[in-house]
C-alpha cells in the first residue's frame, strides 16, 4: 500500500511543538536522525527529545509520538544530534558543549499515550569546555567505529586538536591528538603525534571537518620502530580549509597511548594544481565513500563538489633513506571530476557563503546527500560501479570500462529559495531511512517551518546502462527462471494478430484468377504467421508447465520432509510434555517435602515467654561478668606471682602462725562462694536451655 508521506507528516502534533529556529549555530544544524524505525528530533524549547514511531504511523495512519526528557537539560542551544550504530546512546552538539542522552527501550504504549519518559543525560568534558575561551568551539563530532562497544566519541575542535572520549568516563578525553604545531603543550593524556614533514603555521590552515574511511591493515609500532605485526585499523581523512587533505590512523586500546599516531603530509594531488586551477579552495566538507578503492568527496564553498580517487603510492618515488619513522601506508589522490550544484544565487539570498553537508547513503555506497541552507542534492557517482568491475577483472578489455566517460548524477530534491516576498525556509534535519516496510529509502527533512518532509528515493541506477548495476550471482529457483511479466499478459502478446483476418466476401465475379491467388497466397502466409506464433505459444505453455511441474515437485518432496518433521517434531513434543509433568510432579513432592520438614523445625523450637527471655539475657551478661572477673583474677595472680618472687630475691617474710590461719579462712570461704556460684550458673543454663 503506497503512503503519502507528505500528508501523514505535514500536520503531527510532534513537529508543530517544535520552535521555529535561526540558523545562529557556527555548526550546521541537523536535529533529525533515526534508528530502527523511529524518527528523533529536537526540541528546543522543551530541552527534550521528540520520538515518532514511523512503522506505526505507516500502518495505523496513528499521528502519536512520546517524549523523552534528559536529567541533565542542555545550557546552550543543541545543533545536532548523533545516534551511535547501537541505538543506545545520542550525542547532543551545541557549538561548546557535548551532552551524552541514553535512548530508552520505548513500548507501543509508550506512543499511544503520548508519555514522557525521563532518560539519564550527562555532559561531555565538561571541565576543559567550560575551561577554553569562547573562541574555541566544536567543529565536527562523530562515533568512532572501532569502539568495540559504540561508546566512543570523536570531537574536532576548532583549536585544531582531535579529543576522543569515552562516554563511561567522561571527565576527561581518553586520547588528544594535535594536529597543529604546538608540541610544547601536550599535556599526559597527549596521545604521540608524529608528522611528516608539515604543520599548521597559518590560521587558514584550519583542520575543518574530518570522516572515517576504510579498515586497512596498518603496521604496529612499538615507539617510531615499525614491527612486523599488523592490525586493522579504520582510517581517518582530515580536511584543512586551504582544501589539503591528510591521513590519520588513531588506535582504540590500551597501548595507544604508548604508540606514536602519525599524521600524514598532505596527499599530492593528480593533476597537479595551479594557480589558476585550483581544485579545493574554501573547502568546508570531506565525505568518504564505503567502496574499495576509496573514493572521498569534498564540498566547496562556492557549491562545488569535487571527486577524488585515492590510492596507494608507489614506493619508487618516496626517497626516505632508510628511515624508520615513514608514515605506515603514502597515498595519493587523482580528482576525478567536479560538480557544480548550480548554487550561484545562495549567496545573495543567505548574505553568507555556501556551507554544505555530505551525508553517507545507509544503501548505496555510491550515493551520498548534500545538505545546505537552502535545499538538499542527491548525487549518484556512476562511475564507481566501473570503477569496481575494473579493479575486479585482469584482462586487458576491462580498460574500456574506464574509458567510458559516464558523469555523476546530481537532482535536487528539495529546494526552499524564497521568493521575493516570502521569508527564505532553512533546512534544519536531514537522515535517511532505508526499510522495506516502509516503502524503501526515505529522505526525511526538517525545516526552520517548522516542518517535516518526506520524499521517496529510488535506485541509483535507474536509466544507467546495464554496465552499471550490481550483477549478484545467486541459485534460482525454478519459478524465479520465469519472466516477471504476467503470463497471460505475455501469452496474450505473442498471439496478437498483426493485420486483421478479415477475408473479403461478396461478389467474385469481379475478381480475376491472379488476383484471388494473390489473396490467396496472402492469407496463407498470414495463416502461417499465426501457426508460428501458436507454436510458439505452446513452447511457452509447455515450458512453463515443466518449471510447475518442477516445482510442485519440489513442493511436495518439501511437505513429505516437512510432514516428517512434524511427526519427529510431535515425537519429541510428547516426550518433553512427559518429561515436564514428571518434573512437575518431582517438584510438587520436594515442596511438600520442604513445607513438612519446615513445620517439623518450628515445632521443634522453644517458646520462650518475655520474662525467660529477660532472664536469658540476664544470664549472658552474668557470664560475660565472670569471665571479666576470671580475667582480673588471672591478672592478680600474676601480679601475686611476680611481686613474690621480687620479695623472695630480698628477704624472705615469715608469717605468724594466726596470719597463716586467717589467709587459709578467707580462701576456703571465697573458694566455697566461687565454687557455689558456678554450680548455681551451670544449674541456670540447664534449666533454661543454654
Amino acid at each position: 500500500m503506497d503512503v503519502d508521506w507528505l500528508e501523514l507528516l505535514a500536520d503531527h502534533p510532534a513537529f508543530r511543538k517544535l520552535p521555529e529556529m535561526e540558523q545562529s549555530s557556527r555548526l550546521s544544524r541537523n536535529l533529525l536522525s533515526v534508528h530502527r524505525g523511529d524518527l528523533y528530533a529536537w526540541n528546543e524549547r522543551e530541552g527534550a527529545l521528540i520520538c515518532v514511531n514511523l512503522k506505526q504511523l505507516h500502518e495505523e495512519e496513528e499521528k502519536n509520538y512520546c517524549t523523552i526528557l534528559c536529567s541533565c537539560v542542555p545550557t546552550t542551544p543543541i545543533s545536532r544530534i548523533a545516534i551511535n550504530n547501537t541505538g543506545q546512546y545520542v550525542a547532543l552538539l551545541s557549538d561548546d558543549n557535548v551532552w551524552i542522552a541514553h535512548l530508552p527501550p520505548i513500548e507501543k504504549k509508550h506512543f499511544k499515550e503520548n508519555a514522557q519518559i525521563g532518560t539519564k543525560s550527562f555532559p561531555i568534558g565538561g571541565r576543559f569546555f567550560q575551561g577554553v575561551s569562547k573562541a574555541t568551539y566544536i567543529r565536527q563530532a562523530k562515533w568512532h567505529p572501532d569502539s568495540p562497544a559504540d561508546i566512543h566519541l570523536t570531537i574536532l575542535t576548532s583549536d585544531n586538536t582531535i579529543r576522543i572520549f569515552n562516554i563511561l568516563n567522561p571527565s576527561s578525553p581518553e586520547q588528544r591528538i594535535p594536529l597543529g604545531y604546538e608540541e610544547s603543550t601536550l599535556s599526559t593524556s597527549s596521545s604521540l603525534v608524529w608528522k611528516a614533514s608539515y604543520a599548521l603555521p597559518d590560521s587558514d590552515d584550519n583542520v575543518i571537518d574530518f570522516d572515517f574511511g576504510l579498515v586497512e591493515n596498518v603496521p604496529i609500532y612499538s615507539g617510531f620502530m615499525k614491527t612486523s605485526e599488523m592490525e586493522p585499523i579504520h582510517s581517518l581523512f582530515i580536511l584543512k580549509e586551504n582544501g589539503d587533505v591528510h591521513v590519520m590512523y588513531p588506535r582504540l586500546n590500551h597501548a595507544a597511548a604508548k604508540c606514536p599516531v602519525f599524521l600524514s603530509d598532505p596527499l599530492p594531488v593528480h593533476p597537479p594544481t595551479s594557480a589558476e586551477d585550483n581544485y579545493e579552495i574554501e573547502a568546508c566538507s570531506i565525505i568518504c565513500l564505503k567502496s574499495d578503492p576509496c573514493v572521498i568527496g569534498i564540498g566547496l564553498s562556492n557549491g562545488t563538489v569535487s571527486h577524488s580517487l585515492v590510492i596507494r603510492q608507489d614506493d619508487d618515488d618516496d626517497d626516505d633513506g632508510g628511515d624508520e619513522k615513514t608514515f605506515p601506508l603514502k597515498k595519493c589522490r587523482f580528482v576525478f571530476e567536479m560538480i557544480d550544484l548550480n548554487l550561484t544565487n545562495l549567496d545573495e539570498l543567505t548574505g553568507n557563503g555556501n556551507e554544505l553537508r555530505l551525508h553517507p547513503d545507509p544503501v548505496f555506497p555510491s550515493r551520498y546527500h548534500i545538505q545546505h541552507r537552502l535545499g538538499i542534492h542527491v548525487v549518484t557517482v556512476c562511475w564507481l560501479e566501473n570503477l569496481k568491475q575494473f579493479c575486479e577483472i585482469s584482462e586487458e578489455g576491462s580498460v574500456d570500462l574506464l574509458s567510458q566517460q559516464i558523469p555523476s548524477r546530481v537532482e535536487e530534491m528539495l529546494s526552499v529559495k524564497a521568493l521575493p516576498d516570502m521569508e527564505a525556509l532553512k533546512v534544519n534535519g536531514l537522515c535517511v531511512v532505508a526499510d522495506r516496510t516502509l516503502g524503501g529509502v526515505l529522505l526525511f527533512c526538517l525545516t526552520s517551518k517548522p516542518e517535516c518532509l518526506a520524499l521517496q528515493l529510488g535506485s541509483p541506477f535507474v536509466g544507467t546502462s546495464a554496465t552499471q548495476k550490481r550483477k549478484v550471482d545467486i541459485e534460482r529457483s525454478p519459478m524465479r527462471q520465469l519472466e516477471r511479466k504476467d503470463f497471460l499478459y505475455h501469452i496474450t502478446g505473442l498471439l496478437q494478430r498483426s493485420k486483421p483476418l478479415l477475408l473479403r466476401s461478396g461478389d467474385e465475379e469481379g475478381v480475376s484468377q491472379q488476383k484471388l491467388f494473390q489473396i490467396l497466397i496472402e492469407r496463407t502466409q498470414l495463416f502461417r504467421s499465426e501457426l508460428s506464433k501458436l507454436e510458439q505459444a505452446k513452447d511457452e505453455i509447455s515450458k512453463r508447465a515443466m518449471l510447475l511441474k518442477r516445482q510442485k515437485e519440489h513442493q511436495l518432496t518439501e511437505l513429505e520432509r516437512m510432514e516428517e518433521m512434524k511427526e519427529s517434531v510431535m515425537v519429541t513434543k510428547d516426550e518433553l510434555d512427559r518429561k515436564s509433568n514428571q518434573c512437575q510432579g518431582r517438584q510438587e513432592e520436594l515442596m511438600k517435602r520442604a513445607r513438612s520438614v519446615l513445620q517439623i523445625l518450628k515445632s521443634q523450637q522453644n517458646v520462650e515467654s518475655i520474662a525467660e527471655k529477660k532472664f536469658a539475657e540476664s544470664l549472658k551478661s552474668i557470664q560475660k561478668r565472670v569471665e571479666a572477673m576470671e580475667d582480673k583474677l588471672k591478672q592478680v595472680k600474676v601480679k601475686l606471682n611476680h611481686r613474690s618472687k621480687e620479695k623472695s630475691r630480698d628477704e624472705v617474710v615469715a608469717l605468724s602462725s594466726t596470719q597463716e590461719k586467717r589467709i587459709r579462712q578467707i580462701l576456703h570461704e571465697n573458694g566455697e562462694l566461687f565454687s557455689e556460684t558456678s554450680n548455681q550458673l551451670k544449674r541456670l543454663k540447664t534449666d533454661s536451655g543454654l
